[in-house]
């Protein structure tokens, strides 16, 4: 039986740790205001798995032209001070031996969570 204190970590919990590891560090605030929005299954390493969605307020250093620039994006909304709406995708999956982390990012103005999806689904290990 697994040890891993990912294994039993409820999705929240498991961003907070990824979080608190990050640059930021346990008191930074690089993410901020974080609220559920759904969960679906998947297929992850011949496993199926739930993926939950969170909205999210990501403190980023970002460059206003290029992302008002980018293919999709309408305009570039809710960048004061670096605050970027997000969607966070998370997911664990218990392969071999291995607990497996899965995140994926992007800006709410970009829709790219069929393509972050995909990835998980597509992993290697």
């Amino acid at each position: 039986q697994s040890v891993n204190p990912l294994v039993r970590a409820d999705p929240v919990e498991l961003l907070r740790r990824l979080i608190d590891q990050s640059d930021g560090g346990p008191d930074g605030d690089d993410v901020d205001e974080i609220e559920e929005r759904g969960s679906e299954t998947r297929e992850v390493l011949g496993q199926s798995v739930e993926v939950t969605t969170f909205e999210a307020q990501v403190d980023l250093d970002v460059d206003e032209e290029a992302l008002a620039d980018a293919e999709g994006v309408e305009e570039a909304e809710g960048l004061d001070d670096g605050e970027v709406p997000a969607l966070v995708h998370v997911a664990t999956v218990e392969h071999r031996e291995d607990v497996i982390a899965l995140v994926g990012v992007h800006p709410q103005a970009v829709e790219e969570r069929g393509t972050l999806l995909s990835l998980m689904e597509a992993v290697e290990h």
